[in-house]
């Protein structure tokens, strides 16, 4: 029993780490450690400056709602008690707005399917 014991010792002193070694064996290879970061360095700044500048912007226009104008400020805060009597069941009108950006963003994956299909960008 305890012959187990000294050799379950034994195993788990073998597995520990010993900081020291670790640290000879890093300051014994730097120069390959600095060696490799270097051209791995080089490598990436190369691989970055032969590639093409690519530029993006997405933007997405809707037109504003003749009634959202109308009203001006307060007609915007109250807008919002539109969402909220949605959620309670109550219908107050005024509720397009959410087709109409639904509608808005279809368009535009459609319009972006249909550039992609005809080849029409660079």
């Amino acid at each position: 029993m305890t012959q187990r014991i000294n050799e379950n010792n034994a195993v788990q002193e073998d597995d520990a780490i010993d900081l020291l070694q670790l640290w000879q064996t890093l300051v014994k290879n730097k120069w390959l450690i600095l060696l490799s970061s270097f051209c791995a360095a080089v490598l990436a700044a190369g691989i970055s400056l032969l590639m093409p500048n690519i530029y993006r912007a997405d933007v997405l226009l809707a037109p504003v709602s003749a009634e959202g104008a109308k009203g001006g400020g307060l007609a915007s805060a109250l807008g919002g008690l539109g969402g909220l009597a949605s959620m309670a069941g109550i219908s107050i009108g005024g509720g397009g707005g959410t087709e109409v950006n639904l509608a808005v963003l279809k368009s535009r994956d459609f319009l972006w399917a249909f550039v992609q299909e005809k080849k029409l960008m660079p």
